[in-house]
């Protein structure tokens, strides 16, 4: 199973940063894999000097984004906690999903529907509804590619020409073949497709162990600019290609309806 949060963080150098993005680019190393931290392992994978690591560990455990487990070493803070629970019970995409999981239509006995943020150059699930046999990368605060799977792709679509095209010569030596055109004419091409089409559907590009397809839609903010996504995944075994239209259309259409939802939220709270 994939799983990015293990990987080595893309730290800011110190060249292009300012110091706050330095600092908290320091949160970047701390992962499931290498939980805890000494100042002196910070400032070698880091490559910032040790004054400047001593600093702002000092500034990242005064505000709680860090603490101690022992002398010189950190761990995550309970800052982080409490943003994660504010997140969960106020972040405008799971309210405006709140008002309608209870309508999300049964495509298969079997499916799951995720919805996801566009993070840097990465997707983050931030809710996860019904259930699968067998587990996904997919997974609350887990950083996902963004050239790969139909969550991934639904937001990768719609992104800016220009965005876009960086992204696509950055990442095109590393990507999977299969995800990347030729050229980008042609891969432009390809992803007009899916925007004239409304959304966007991959089979087990994410977890081929899994065997799983997917259809996604794209989430966008007040100004139209794409935030997130919406997806269903299914069991391979459960495709069938005469209703993808159809379903994909369903997917969509929440999409639309959680569109709507967040930006009224977001009126609101300028109001109140």
């Amino acid at each position: 199973m994939l799983n990015l949060d293990t990987e080595p963080p893309e730290h800011v150098g110190p060249a292009k940063a300012s110091s706050l993005e330095r600092m908290l680019s320091l949160l970047d190393f701390f992962t499931c894999r290498k939980p805890v931290w000494s100042v002196g392992g910070l400032v070698k994978a880091s490559g910032f000097t040790q004054s400047a690591v001593y600093r702002y560990i000092n500034e990242l455990a005064d505000s709680g984004l860090v603490a101690p487990v022992q002398t010189g070493r950190y761990s995550l803070g309970p800052r982080i906690i409490q943003l994660n629970r504010q997140l969960t019970l106020s972040d405008p995409m799971l309210v405006a999903m709140q008002s309608i999981e209870a309508e999300l239509p049964q495509l298969s006995e079997t499916q799951k529907w995720h919805l996801c943020r566009l993070f840097r150059d990465r997707v983050i699930a931030i809710g996860e509804y019904g259930n699968l046999d067998a587990p996904l990368s997919y997974q609350r605060g887990n950083p996902m590619p963004l050239f790969r799977g139909a969550t991934s792709t639904a937001i990768l679509a719609w992104l800016p020409e220009r965005q876009l095209m960086r992204l696509y010569l950055e990442n095109q030596p590393d990507g999977e073949p299969q995800n990347f055109a030729a050229s980008w004419p042609a891969y432009k091409k390809k992803l007009a497709a899916i925007r004239k089409q409304g959304f966007a559907s991959a089979f087990a590009e994410i977890d081929p162990e899994v065997n799983v397809f997917g259809i996604a839609a794209p989430i966008f903010n007040v100004e139209g600019k794409v935030i997130g996504s919406i997806s269903n995944v299914r069991p391979m075994a459960l495709y069938r290609p005469e209703l993808l239209e159809a379903q994909g259309g369903a997917v969509a259409e929440l999409a639309r309806r959680i569109t709507r939802d967040v930006n009224a939220l977001a009126a609101d709270m300028d109001e109140a």
